[in-house]
């Protein structure tokens, strides 16, 4: 599902869609019917998508887009995020979302006069994220306009709701000051705010979005899960402000224990590891617990299925092991699935499911789950399978898996200018690149600096395999249609 697809309507999302395909293009100019064939759309609807854009766009900087023939995307000067934001500011179902976690007394016919909405309309357009809830095990009630379910869970979706939706533009909570989080922050147990900008401003908000769910008695009060793993004494100390006084110390705890696992559950794809990650880590109570061994043998049994001189660098890749302990860690403590960036992409971006590496991984997976030690692990569902699979898909060219891309290089010795070509095609998952003992049959791509019309090349058989000629002062655009060849050939092998 599409974060915008659940809280926008079927209007507000062409113009998104429309503006993405303005900003995004490199072209300078471009016509209504440019944009209809990006689209999908008749010439008709496109033009009425634009004029409402062009309105939006006049409201939102005070200025007059220029209409004629030629649509100018310069005119446009504001970001994605700036008018994603501006969309959902004006749609029923996040403004619903937004007030049943700040309002101080909220009130559905309240909501609904302000909002000139009646409660039938109100309730049609709820309805996808109804649904979207639902799939986490998450409700709402128009009774109460609470929230219903693991309170963990509402505020794991809670946090990516407002970051989704604000993405550092603005400071989104009304009751609770920027500065007053920094604060908490301050005299946490952290050392520090993280380096990284998007970090800081994901912590913030996830510690503003506890306060407020804190200040309204909806308190976590059991982070057993995630201690039984990790052990007790774990967690990051928020809680000493005196706004906390009230708590009592065993919920203090479990709150703290809290923001410990979401900072530790995010993913991380670099060797730079803070302080807090290497202790979390390095706990001995971890190193007994059955996730180690669970993800310890997942990674054996995958490794069986490498290539010889793969099958050790799998063993030992400390950030993937790292990676796969987040992930089973959150679907534990979670008891399922829960709210996540992932869960907000294009499908067609992401599931390559027909490869053969993905029947390996879910074999192995369901083989796994069959021991009585691991049982837990069963009902995780199609999402922990899916999140398992992007996690080695990097890996592809480890296995002896026949779907990578083989090529061939016909070229001059290796010097500065072909090493350029070679580090491209070495940081391809999906390539493997033949030896010049190799046969040349068992090539999928040649690649090749002589001429289609070179006495040498045409001795070759080269029938069923795709040529390319390589310029040796190869241009970036060289480069982007030489991926796009391999990406095709790619597609082609596990469609």
């Amino acid at each position: 599902m599409v974060f915008e697809e659940v809280f926008l309507d079927k209007n507000a999302l062409q113009k998104y869609q429309m503006f993405q395909s303005l900003v995004v293009t490199e072209r300078q100019q471009l016509t209504i019917n440019d944009l209809a064939t990006d689209l999908n759309l008749n010439y008709q609807q496109a033009y009425a998508t634009y004029k409402e854009l062009v309105n939006d766009m006049e409201q939102i900087t005070a200025t007059t887009i220029k209409t004629g023939k030629w649509i100018e995307p310069a005119q446009f000067p504001i970001t994605v995020d700036e008018y994603r934001l501006f969309l959902l500011r004006n749609a029923i179902a996040f403004q619903f979302i937004d007030y049943i976690v700040q309002a101080d007394q909220p009130s559905l016919a309240k909501f609904c006069s302000e909002h000139f909405t009646s409660q039938s309309t109100l309730t049609r357009k709820m309805v996808p994220v109804k649904k979207l809830l639902q799939h986490y095990r998450l409700n709402f009630s128009y009774t109460t306009l609470e929230f219903e379910g693991d309170e963990k869970g509402i505020r794991l979706f809670l946090n990516l709701f407002y970051w989704i939706s604000f993405h550092g533009i603005e400071w989104p909570f009304k009751h609770v000051r920027l500065d007053s989080i920094q604060e908490t922050f301050a005299h946490s147990a952290l050392p520090d705010l993280h380096p990284d900008p998007i970090v800081q401003i994901q912590d913030l908000n996830l510690i503003a979005i506890c306060r407020l769910r804190i200040l309204q008695n909806h308190i976590i009060s059991d982070m057993s899960r995630y201690t039984d793993i990790v052990g007790p004494d774990h967690r990051i100390d928020l809680y000493h402000s005196r706004i906390y006084d009230a708590l009592p110390h065993q919920q203090r705890v479990a709150e703290s224990q809290f923001f410990s696992f979401v900072v530790n559950r995010s993913l991380r794809y670099h060797e730079n590891w803070g302080s807090l990650q290497q202790e979390f880590l390095q706990q001995d109570q971890f190193h007994e617990a059955w996730i180690w061994q669970f993800v310890q043998q997942l990674i054996d049994n995958l490794s069986s299925y490498c290539k010889p001189r793969q099958a050790n660098s799998l063993r030992h890749d400390r950030q993937l092991f790292g990676n796969l302990l987040r992930v089973v860690i959150s679907f534990t403590v979670m008891e399922g699935d829960y709210a996540k960036m992932i869960d907000f992409y294009y499908p067609s971006r992401l599931a390559y499911e027909q490869s053969n590496l993905f029947a390996l991984v879910k074999k192995v997976l369901a083989q796994l789950q069959t021991q009585a030690e691991f049982a837990s692990t069963r009902h995780f569902g199609d999402t922990f399978l899916h999140e398992v699979y992007y996690l080695i898909l990097p890996y592809l060219k480890s296995f002896r898996i026949n779907q990578v891309v083989y090529v061939k290089t016909i070229l001059e010795s290796a010097d500065l200018v072909t090493r350029e070509l070679y580090t491209f095609l070495e940081d391809m998952n999906t390539v493997e690149l033949l030896g010049s003992d190799d046969p040349l049959e068992s090539a999928d791509l040649v690649i090749t600096s002589l001429s289609t019309t070179d006495p040498y090349l045409k001795k070759l058989d080269l029938e069923g395999i795709k040529v390319v000629n390589w310029n040796i002062d190869a241009l970036d655009s060289d480069y982007m249609n030489l991926y796009m060849v391999i990406k095709e050939i790619y597609l082609d092998k596990i469609l």
